[in-house]
């Protein structure tokens, strides 16, 4: 379950939260590489250190509009779970330093 890809704990309020597989895989991905080959990444994105839930949003003309509101004509976006990115990127080498900032 999607449960599964969260981090163990959901804020007391939350009864739904959004979940983003292919971010984490990327991360993980990412952290593998820069692992074996050395490197660097900055990663920035608007999110929190919790799940996001109700964070799907439209973006048409630099407005903020209904997600559906012009199916192919408007970006979608979503908050980020920065802890949960963190830990995917340290759970493939424990030298990765992933500061929250």
């Amino acid at each position: 379950p999607a449960s599964t890809l969260l981090t163990k704990e959901l804020p007391a309020h939350a009864d739904a939260a959004e979940v983003s597989p292919a971010a984490l895989s990327f991360v993980q991905g990412l952290s593998s590489h820069l692992a074996a080959a050395g490197g660097a990444a900055l990663l920035i994105d608007y999110g929190s250190d919790a799940p996001p839930s109700d964070s799907l949003r439209g973006i048409r003309g630099h407005r903020f509009v209904h997600p559906l509101h012009a199916p192919g004509e408007a970006d979608l976006s979503v908050d980020v779970d920065f802890r949960a990115v963190r830990a995917a990127a340290t759970a493939t080498d424990a030298a990765l330093v992933c500061p929250p900032l």
